[in-house]
């Protein structure tokens, strides 16, 4: 049953989807150039069954952690499946008030803070893990097609990235810079940068912004919740 007022999501041939076993950026793909891509999945197939095609503009040149567009590690047979380099921030995208990651946003209503103060979009590694090897069960991916938990392309999920149990907003861990190596230092339940000193957002404004490493953790904060009414900081 549809909620009131929820919209009824539509394959491109007019087959009813079920969101949830879609991610935010399987239904980007008709507006970056990939909609032979989206009109291929079907709701019978495990993650819209396209989840090893390269999406080229979901892979950042500076993310080491991956290969060939492919998530490295073994670990759920992750190798299999085509990596994204960017995350959805759930704080925008998601619903952590119920404590669930399948959000029903309307933009800009949803974003009273102000689209051009509100990050929705963050760099993150395709691979990233600290078990300690490349195939440990500790070793996670963020994979453009898979909803489910550990794999989600996105942070501000919780520390499993399962999107449950969330208290409403709490503070957004902070980004790390370049770890090394990735399946070793790198903390699956935020963003990651492969550029030195920083890292890329996108904003809702549609712009994009490099951040600096120096940031302090309440400006971090608060530009990545889009509804606490605060200002941001003088380090924005």
């Amino acid at each position: 049953m549809r909620r009131p007022g929820q919209r009824r999501l539509l394959h491109p041939d007019g087959r009813a989807v079920r969101p949830h076993i879609y991610t935010l950026f399987a239904f980007l793909l008709p507006y970056v150039e990939q909609d032979n891509v989206f009109k291929s999945m079907v709701i019978t197939g495990y993650a819209g069954g396209q989840y090893m095609r390269v999406v080229q503009t979901y892979i950042c040149p500076t993310d080491p952690s991956i290969a060939r567009g492919m998530n490295t590690t073994t670990n759920g047979g992750a190798n299999n499946w085509a990596a994204s380099s960017y995350g959805g921030n759930n704080y925008v995208f998601g619903d952590p008030k119920a404590g669930h990651t399948r959000g029903y946003v309307t933009i800009p209503a949803s974003v009273p803070d102000g689209l051009s103060n509100t990050i929705f979009f963050a760099e993150m590694y395709g691979t990233c893990g600290n078990g300690g090897t490349l195939n440990s069960s500790a070793t996670w991916g963020s994979l453009w097609a898979d909803a489910n938990s550990t794999w989600r392309p996105g942070y501000n999920l919780g520390p499993s990235k399962g999107g449950g149990g969330l208290a409403a907003y709490p503070a957004t861990p902070m980004f790390q810079v370049q770890p090394n190596p990735y399946y070793v230092n790198c903390l699956p339940d935020r963003p990651q940068s492969g550029h030195a000193g920083g890292i890329n957002v996108g904003l809702g404004d549609g712009s994009v912004r490099f951040v600096r490493q120096g940031i302090g953790q309440q400006t971090w904060d608060r530009v990545n919740n889009p509804q606490d009414g605060n200002t941001l900081g003088n380090d924005w």
